[in-house]
């Protein structure tokens, strides 16, 4: 009995940024896989709707590598705040240390 040859799954890379109110959405291993999503947090099933439609594949049938493209500014308040945050955890770990 010859076993079934393992199949990888296709990802796609996603490129996603933002042009106003919409997040713009560019598969650019697919010739006009090209779409929108008023919401960050559509992207995924947006970008999935695209692809099964094109490919003609279930939505669950492939990976998504997404690239969200932030503007410079966002991007660097978005460091900042990461960083405040790890300083937060240290004190925190400080002081209960400190009291325990």
């Amino acid at each position: 009995m010859v076993e079934p040859a393992l199949t990888q799954r296709a990802t796609y890379r996603v490129e996603v940024e933002r042009d106003g109110d919409w997040w713009l959405i560019n598969v650019p291993d697919l010739p006009r896989a090209r779409s929108q999503a008023r919401r960050l947090d559509q992207v995924e099933l947006t970008t999935r709707d695209l692809l099964a439609l094109m490919l003609d594949r279930p939505k669950d049938s492939f990976d998504l590598d997404i690239d969200v493209r932030l503007p410079a500014g966002v991007s660097k308040a978005l460091e900042r705040h990461k960083a405040s945050r790890r300083e937060l955890g240290e004190v925190q770990a400080r002081v209960s240390a400190a009291a325990g």
